[in-house]
Order: C-alpha cells, then sequence, then structure tokens
C-alpha cells in the first residue's frame, strides 16, 4: 500500500489549508476532501474548484453539493 500523497494530493492540501474559512474543523474537513477525492477518483475537478473559490467553505459545498447524507438513529 503506498501511503505517500501525489504532488497533485500535496498541492490540494497546501491550496486547501490557505483558503480562509468559517468551520470549525477545518483539519476534518480537509481530510474529507482528500478522502472523496481518492474515493471518487475525482482530484483534478475538486483541485480545479479550490482554485476558484474564494474561501475554504465553498469548496466544502461544491465539492459535495450533489451528494446525499443518510443520518442514521442510533437509538432505532
Amino acid at each position: 500500500m503506498n501511503n505517500k500523497l501525489s504532488e497533485k494530493e500535496t498541492a490540494l492540501i497546501k491550496k486547501l489549508k490557505s483558503l480562509p474559512y468559517d468551520l470549525e474543523d477545518k483539519e476534518n474537513g480537509i481530510i474529507m476532501i482528500m478522502l472523496f477525492a481518492s474515493e471518487r477518483n475525482c482530484i483534478d475537478d475538486i483541485i480545479k474548484i479550490a482554485n476558484e473559490a474564494k474561501d475554504f467553505d465553498t469548496v466544502i459545498t461544491e465539492v459535495f453539493k450533489n451528494e446525499s447524507v443518510e443520518i442514521v438513529d442510533e437509538e432505532e
């Protein structure tokens, strides 16, 4: 298993860290984006979004805008 980040992944992380943000936990947001990019093989698309975004919140919104979330009630 290759645990080393590619040049594109490293560049994306640097770009995401440089963007202003309102989220409480930016590090978890970056991890979410990187896992999503890896799983969907869409790093180039996310790099484009990050380069055009004015802030980190915009990146999160754009990356996940077509995704649905299922909320599971653990008590059921």
